[in-house]
């Protein structure tokens, strides 16, 4: 969210001004991850991961190259829907 106002208060019904503000552009990083696959079944897998990424970002105050992480949880469904006997 971004305060168009500036640093006045909003009041409701009365004429206020407000400012366009021009942010973003061009970002760059990098990521890799890494997983595991559990094979349950001929049809069903469970693969955990986790994953690192940089970046920088072109927003007021983003502007050095940070890590970000995340960990995901991928359910994989093989000829689940359909069989070819």
């Amino acid at each position: 969210m971004v305060n168009t106002y500036i640093n006045g208060s909003y009041v409701p019904g009365a004429a206020q001004n407000s400012y366009e503000i021009y942010q973003g552009g061009m970002g760059f990083g990098f990521s890799a991850a890494v997983g595991i696959k559990f094979q349950l079944s001929q049809q069903f897998s469970f693969d955990p991961g986790f994953r690192i990424y940089f970046q920088n970002i072109k927003l007021e105050g983003y502007d050095l190259m940070k890590p970000s992480y995340s960990i995901f949880f991928r359910l994989s469904l093989a000829d689940f829907f359909s069989s070819y006997e």
